[in-house]
């Protein structure tokens, strides 16, 4: 169950699963929670990562591999690959 209302109205299928990541804010970590959402679209597989109930308070990282590109570099994509892996898997399809 997402812990955040769905601002951007997902299909309930597309909700993968809440998931904490540790950010550095003003210099202090702080442990914040996110709902992960993948869904179709004309690019493929696309996420939406929710972090409040605010319509505007989400992040849309475009294309599920930029999730995956940018999970090396930042906590919140990092969380949300373990997120995407504990509750499914990622399969590889060559063009």
């Amino acid at each position: 169950m997402p812990s955040w209302k769905d601002g951007c109205n997902h299909e309930k299928s597309a909700y993968v699963g809440t998931y904490e990541a540790i950010i550095a804010r003003n210099d202090h970590p702080e442990r914040l929670t996110y709902d992960l959402y993948i869904y179709e679209d004309r690019r493929g597989l696309s996420t939406c990562i929710r972090y409040g109930n605010e319509p505007h308070e989400y992040l849309s990282p475009g294309p599920l591999m930029n999730v995956i590109k940018y999970s090396a570099q930042d906590e919140i994509y990092a969380g949300a690959v373990e997120c995407m892996l504990k509750h499914g898997k990622i399969t590889y399809t060559r063009n």
